[in-house]
C-alpha cells in the first residue's frame, strides 16, 4: 500500500504534476470567484500539461515518428557509416579527455561500433559545436570510438554542422570527395524521419539504420501511467514534428 501511496504522492508533488494541480486549484479558486474565463483557462492549460505528461499519449506521437524505418542489419552493403551527432558538453572532465556525450549521441556511437565489428567500413561523424562549445560532438565522438578500438584512419569527422539540415549538407560533400554513393545512415529512431527527409535530398543512397528507441508501451496501460509523469519525451517528439513541418514548408 506504501509503495501505491508513495506512486500518488510523488506524481503530484514533482514537476510537472506540482503546476497542474495547482492551475487546477487556481482555476477552482476563480470559478468560486466567478472569474470563469480565467478559470476555464488555467484548467484548460492544466489539461493539456496532463495530456502530454503521460505515456498513451506521448506513445501515439512517438509511433507516428518511429513507424517508418526499422533496424535492419541483415544487409551491410554501404561504403560508409555516417553518425549524426545528438549532442556532447566539451568541456567536462571525462576518462580520456574533455568532454562526454549526451545520451543520444552514445547510443549511436555505441551502435556504429557494434556495426563496426560486424564490417568494418569508414565511419562519418557529423556535428559541429551548436552552441560555440570548446568541442565539436565529431570531436568528442571520435575520441569515444578511437578508445573503443576503432582505428582513428577509418574515421572522418564533419565538424561545421549545427543542424540536422547541415548534417545532410556536409556530410554530402565527404562522400563526393570520397567516391561514397550508398551510407548506412545511424541516428536515433525518433530523429531518423526528419533525417531521412533531408539526406534524401542528396544523391546519395541512403540505408536508415535507427537506434535508441525511447520506452513505449502500447497497451496493457496500468493506472500509474495516466497520472502525470514528465516532459521530456513529448519534448524530444514536438521538436522533430516542428522539424518536419519547417522542411516541408520551405521546400
Amino acid at each position: 500500500m506504501f509503495f501505491y501511496i508513495k506512486k500518488i504522492v510523488s506524481a503530484f508533488i514533482l514537476p510537472p504534476g506540482i503546476f497542474i494541480s495547482l492551475l487546477f486549484v487556481i482555476g477552482s479558486f476563480l470559478i468560486i470567484k466567478r472569474k470563469r474565463f480565467f478559470a476555464f483557462s488555467l484548467i484548460g492549460l492544466a489539461v493539456i500539461m496532463w495530456l502530454f505528461s503521460i505515456r498513451p499519449v506521448t506513445d501515439i506521437f512517438y509511433d507516428q515518428l518511429v513507424s517508418d524505418y526499422t533496424p535492419n542489419v541483415s544487409n551491410l552493403t554501404a561504403d560508409a557509416y555516417v553518425v549524426l551527432g545528438g549532442g556532447a558538453y566539451g568541456k567536462i572532465p571525462d576518462i580520456g579527455g574533455s568532454g562526454i556525450l549526451v545520451d543520444d549521441s552514445l547510443e549511436r556511437v555505441v551502435a556504429v561500433v557494434r556495426l563496426y565489428r560486424q564490417k568494418q567500413l569508414p565511419v562519418i561523424l557529423s556535428g559541429g559545436s551548436v552552441y560555440h562549445d570548446a568541442s565539436s560532438e565529431a570531436e568528442v565522438m571520435k575520441r569515444y570510438l578511437t578508445e573503443l578500438g576503432i582505428p582513428e584512419n577509418d574515421i572522418i569527422s564533419e565538424s561545421q554542422s549545427r543542424d540536422t539540415n547541415e548534417n545532410a549538407k556536409y556530410t554530402n560533400v565527404i562522400c563526393r570527395e570520397k567516391q561514397f554513393e550508398k551510407i548506412i545512415l545511424i541516428t536515433s529512431a525518433y530523429h531518423m524521419k526528419r533525417s531521412m527527409m533531408l539526406f534524401q535530398n542528396t544523391r546519395l543512397t541512403v540505408i536508415p539504420l535507427p537506434v535508441g528507441y525511447l520506452p513505449a508501451q502500447h497497451e496493457n496501460y496500468a493506472w500509474i501511467d495516466y497520472f502525470p509523469g514528465n516532459f521530456d519525451h513529448i519534448r524530444l517528439i514536438i521538436k522533430e514534428y516542428l522539424g518536419i513541418l519547417y522542411y516541408t514548408l520551405s521546400t
